[in-house]
């Protein structure tokens, strides 16, 4: 949730400038208490012209976070995953198009017009995806690990046994792909009905399975 935050008050800069005034003057008060001979008046009025400010400002911040709270964090992940979907395309040189995050996204577009987007049938599907990016991601990094141990090698048994674990390795990350590619199919190919739905969950539950075991 405080990540969150961070994001609203960077996309309404507004409440983070006011609130960093807000404490600045707090802090000048305090200062002033300690280090300046101030009548107690002036500071009692001070005081609560600062209180009242706060109380606005918290109030303000409440109902605009509040009232849109979901969008925020919806644009908050979205940002998040375009971030790492670059870090990763950039890193591993992986195609600009029909990658693994175009096929997760295409998914998502899927299930928002099918279920709720709270349905448990809509969190199974985000996690399972969500599961299936995390091991590819896995798999890159140990590809890229086995690549250098590879071309550093000069025994030859062990290029070998690197060999054969690094294509071990691919066809694990293309399983992946061929499973998404699968659900974009079964979500894209018509109106689920309810046995349908059932089946798909039955199947998103084995996928996870499966997924566990890699």
């Amino acid at each position: 949730m405080f990540n969150i935050i961070l994001y609203f008050l960077r996309k309404n800069q507004i409440f983070f400038y006011t609130f960093l005034l807000l404490f600045l003057f707090f802090y000048s008060y305090f200062l002033g208490f300690i280090m300046f001979d101030i009548s107690d008046d002036f500071l009692k009025d001070l005081f609560f012209i600062l209180i009242t400010f706060l109380i606005f400002w918290i109030l303000a911040f409440y109902f605009s976070f509040y009232k849109k709270k979901e969008i925020y964090i919806l644009e908050y992940e979205k940002e998040k995953f375009d971030f790492l979907k670059n870090v990763i395309i950039d890193e591993y040189s992986l195609k600009k198009d029909k990658n693994i995050f175009e096929k997760i996204e295409t998914i998502k577009i899927f299930v928002n017009r099918h279920f709720h987007k709270k349905s448990l049938l809509t969190f199974k599907i985000l996690k399972v995806i969500n599961q299936t990016l995390s091991v590819y991601i896995e798999n890159l990094k140990e590809e890229k690990m086995i690549k250098k141990a590879i071309s550093s090698t000069s025994n030859l048994e062990k290029a070998k046994f690197l060999k054969s674990k690094f294509s071990k390795i691919k066809e694990q990350n293309n399983s992946l792909l061929n499973i998404l590619d699968e659900y974009i199919f079964e979500l894209g190919s018509k109106k689920l009905n309810d046995k349908e739905v059932v089946l798909l969950e039955f199947e998103l539950k084995n996928t996870i399975d499966l997924l566990k075991n890699i």
